[in-house]
């Protein structure tokens, strides 16, 4: 997935990570996710701290390769 802005151009692949500051960014992270068909998950906690993350997950496409 490319997300494309007039500052930078920023390429997300399947087992990246992102940390939301907070559920409201982790919405709207999710919902522009689902808006442009990226398949991703929350993660609640990761190597053992707290907080709300989004892992992008491999397309259907990409598993049956």
């Amino acid at each position: 997935m490319v997300f494309n802005s007039e500052k930078k151009r920023v390429t997300f692949e399947p087992g990246d990570i992102i940390r939301c500051k907070d559920a409201e960014d982790a919405a709207t992270l999710g919902d522009m996710f689902a808006d442009i068909q990226v398949k991703w998950e929350f993660i609640y906690r990761l190597h053992g701290q707290r907080g709300i993350w989004i892992i992008i997950l491999a397309t259907e496409e990409a598993a049956e390769e």
